[in-house]
């Protein structure tokens, strides 16, 4: 095997491997889901069975003024399937001292009839009157599930409602099933409903609120009453109220708690906030995240009337990162109540004395946030949240599998002092609803709080550092601008990339122009190269000496074939801007192309596939021409269907590369020119394949800005024949002098240079200039 023909082989492996990466990084699924169905698996974790002793498993507070701890063990991991009883405690895993209180043992007990059935809904499933209906769990007085009236998991059972609205009669309405809800999660074998009450601290003792231990007093409000252990008289009376904004997506949480002893009691507040949400099917890559609000602190602004979110963003993983520091210190024998495993107050917040205002957990174009219950009606103007929550704590079970595994969050109230016969409140302002800019960015309380925030288009992992968000806010409203115009997203995108593409022909002319020039001057220079390398063919330094020589005396500059690609690589901010767009923008989701033309064809169904009928029904997800009943697993990824437009894109870029790939330079070598063609075929493989599941508006707008490309890039050859490109020897007058005026600038850059290394070599040949000693007459 020759030397050359291993060079090859290598090459060729290395980038079939870096191909292979590339395709399992972008492909990789990372949902939950059936093999058989394609739909998602509800998550059921189980505790690891050396966490149920109680004195291993308790809540705990991190404030440090005061310790929960569960009043009994929480359920073994041998039984993970059966349901936890109405009496089991917060189902937690912090891992933390309990506080030592005063010796009075508190139990909690329905104030009334317990909850014995489900509570009565909160809201309904009419657009026209409410944005969601809530169903209540009889688990800590907390929400079973947010089931949204105009919100589905798929734009089919979107236009199917739609339809059913303009003829009921015609067209059934979808099932419940099939519309979009916030539900409550699991940690180990217990669900823990969606903002449930965990329990108190009085006194430093521990009260479970979690269980059967609540009464449903009116629609929405719930109560439990708390007995001194052995007796028969209340001592505090704990109230929830959850009251649904006018036809809105926020939600005001009263909390209340009346001391009925003779006594004052610290007693401090414990919930669970805002955890991991449902991904979305779509999502092929994790974008679950963790979101701050904040005030700075008085010095820096002393009305406390703007709220930040800077570089308070959380991945989810560096969550998970921060329970598993925590567990590692746990068994490493040390102390696992230390405030550092807080994500709030973090590092950062305690640094720059940061006050809290809202906390919120997003997916893909949902949140479920809780924020200070701003309402300038009523008088409550503070931003902060600290009256209520000081920190929040994270929790999840690591030993289960990696997609299984879930996230969720305790909030800890400060520790308040009631007065006998007082009230305390711990109130919260709780949105539940889409990232949506004509919401978040309209409507109070969210203005005032810059709960806009919390839309982020950012793509995670490897594309971060090169999303460029002020773009991707810059796309967003031109785009929406057009769509004002046009009333169609996909002829949105379209009209944005004749926008795009007009704006950089005077770029791509100037190159095309030089990247021909070069071409064609490099064609007419090849005999002499040719002699050059056989000349010279022993002595390679001396040949690409001699080359250069060349191509300065004729005025070519070989990198200038460059230029022709600048084009593309100008437009790929806007391609990863847009694929943010795309992916994150709630404007888009469910929006079909072209006025759902397609969408008007009947299905045609073959075996398992249906094709045709979804094709470009949904611009935030792959085109799905052939869409497959049942995913087909091939390992590195689960195909949901064959999408067209990466297909097409592939044959487009094939095209293209005609008439907007530079030539192969006459001085490459054999080696060189393979790693060359090796690139084109990359190309047009590569982008295809890492693009077959992304959003189909992104692909559309590539495929269209190709296509443009290439009739573009015809107009454009057809002007640069009509040219003269003839390689023509500087004048001698140019080089002497290294000035002068010359219509081409690089030409006079290369004589410049040629008649200073001319003039170095002739002051190498004379020597140094000799010294004569005068001799004396």
């Amino acid at each position: 095997m020759t030397p050359e023909t291993r060079r090859r082989i290598v090459t060729s492996v290395v980038l079939l491997i870096a191909s292979i990466v590339l395709v399992i990084g972008f492909l990789r699924p990372q949902d939950s889901e059936d093999p058989t169905t394609g739909e998602e698996v509800a998550v059921a974790t189980t505790v690891p069975a050396e966490t149920t002793d109680p004195k291993e498993v308790p809540v705990t507070a991190t404030s440090g003024e005061a310790t929960v701890e569960p009043s009994t063990p929480m359920p073994s991991a041998e039984s993970p399937t059966e349901e936890p009883e109405a009496s089991s405690p917060p189902p937690t895993e912090t891992e933390k001292a309990p506080a030592v209180g005063d010796g009075v043992v508190w139990n909690a007990r329905p104030s009334g009839s317990p909850i014995d059935v489900t509570p009565t809904d909160l809201g309904s499933l009419d657009p026209e009157t409410d944005r969601y209906r809530i169903r209540f769990s009889t688990d800590g007085a907390g929400i079973d599930s947010i089931v949204f009236s105009d919100f589905w998991t798929e734009a089919r059972q979107k236009r199917a409602a739609a339809a059913h609205r303009l003829n009921p009669s015609a067209t059934p309405l979808p099932p419940e099933s099939d519309r979009y809800a916030l539900r409550q999660s699991a940690l180990g074998s217990n669900a823990i409903p969606l903002l449930s009450a965990a329990g108190l601290n009085i006194n430093g003792e521990f009260v479970s609120l979690f269980g059967g231990v609540w009464s449903e007093v009116e629609l929405g409000t719930f109560a439990t009453e708390i007995f001194e252990e052995g007796s028969d008289t209340a001592g505090f009376r704990v109230t929830r109220r959850f009251v649904l904004a006018k036809n809105g997506y926020d939600i005001a949480l009263q909390q209340r708690i009346e001391n009925l002893t003779a006594e004052p009691a610290d007693v401090q507040w414990v919930q669970y906030g805002p955890g991991d949400l449902d991904r979305d099917r779509g999502s092929f890559i994790e974008v679950r995240r963790f979101h701050f609000g904040y005030l700075m602190p008085i010095d820096r602004d002393p009305t406390q009337s703007s709220v930040v979110a800077n570089g308070q963003l959380y991945e989810r993983q560096a969550i998970l990162d921060v329970v598993e520091e925590r567990n590692e210190a746990v068994r490493s024998g040390l102390d696992g109540n230390a405030g550092e495993f807080d994500i709030w107050p973090n590092e950062t917040s305690r640094e720059q004395e940061l006050t809290l205002s809202w906390f919120g957990a997003t997916n893909r174009y949902f949140t479920l946030c809780v924020h200070a219950p701003f309402d300038e009606a009523t008088g409550r103007t503070s931003r902060s949240i600290t009256e209520s929550v000081q920190t929040v704590f994270p929790n999840a079970d690591l030993t289960a599998p990696a997609d299984r595994q879930v996230l969720v969050t305790e909030l800890y109230g400060p520790t308040k002092t009631i007065a006998a016969g007082s009230t305390a409140d711990w109130d919260l302002g709780i949105y539940a609803g889409p990232l949506e800019r004509n919401i978040l960015g309209a409507g109070e309380p969210y203005t005032s709080l810059n709960m806009r925030a919390l839309i982020v288009y950012l793509m995670s992992g490897c594309c971060t550092f090169c999303t460029f968000t002020w773009l991707a806010d810059f796309l967003v409203v031109f785009l929406t601008f057009i769509h004002g115009v046009t009333f169609d997203w996909a002829l949105a995108i379209v009209i944005l990339v004749c926008i795009v593409r007009t704006i950089l022909h005077p770029v791509m002319k100037k190159g095309q122009v030089q990247m021909q020039r070069v071409s064609r001057l490099m064609s007419e220079l090849k005999p002499e190269i040719d002699a050059l390398q056989k000349k010279l063919k022993g002595d390679p330094a001396k040949m690409q000496a001699e080359q250069r020589r060349l191509f300065m005396e004729r005025g070519v500059n070989p990198l200038g074939c460059v230029g022709g690609l600048l084009p593309t690589f100008l437009q790929m901010p806007i391609w990863i801007a847009l694929y943010a767009v795309l992916f994150f923008a709630f404007e888009l989701r469910q929006q079909e192309a072209f006025f759902g033309v397609f969408q008007l064809l009947p299905d045609v169904v073959v075996g398992n596939a249906t094709v045709f009928g979804q094709f470009l029904g949904d611009l935030s997800r792959p085109d799905h021409f052939v869409e497959f009943g049942t995913p087909v697993n091939i390992y590195i990824t689960k195909l949901t269907g064959i999408n067209v437009l990466p297909l097409m894109m592939g044959f487009i870029f094939y095209v293209q590369q005609k008439y907007m790939s530079p030539p192969p330079s006459p001085s490459m070598t054999d080696e060189q020119k393979q790693q060359q063609k090796i690139m084109k075929i990359m190309m047009v493989v590569l982008f295809p394949v890492m693009l077959f599941q992304a959003p189909s508006g992104l692909t559309l707008y590539i495929l269209t800005s190709s296509s443009i490309g290439i009739i573009e890039g015809r107009r454009i050859r057809k002007l640069v024949d009509k040219m003269d490109f003839s390689a023509k020897p500087i004048p001698e007058k140019t080089k002497k002098a290294g000035s002068g005026k010359t219509k081409d600038r690089m030409a006079r850059m290369y004589a410049e240079k040629l008649a200073e290394a001319k003039a170095k070599r002739d002051r190498k040949a004379k020597g140094p200039p000799k010294n004569y000693k005068k001799r004396d007459p």
